[in-house]
């Protein structure tokens, strides 16, 4: 079976005045759901905050981009 690697635009799950969230759905691409992973973007706007949160599952996060003060 063949899998399409082609880039896809994430579909915006949430928006508000901190930022927004985004995620690439598996019943869009058939890569996320024969891996059984999950894929998401948080864009933070400027002053906007993320909380810590806790997870059972194992996650990656890294920063693409940052600006200080």
């Amino acid at each position: 079976m063949e899998l399409d690697l082609s880039p896809k635009s994430a579909k915006k799950v949430y928006g508000g005045d901190g930022g927004a969230y985004y995620a690439w759905l598996p019943e869009e691409l058939p890569m996320l759901r024969d891996g059984n992973i999950g894929a998401a973007k948080l864009a933070l706007d400027q002053y906007g905050f993320a909380l810590p949160r806790y997870s059972d599952s194992a996650k990656v996060a890294y920063v693409l981009q940052a600006l200080c003060c």
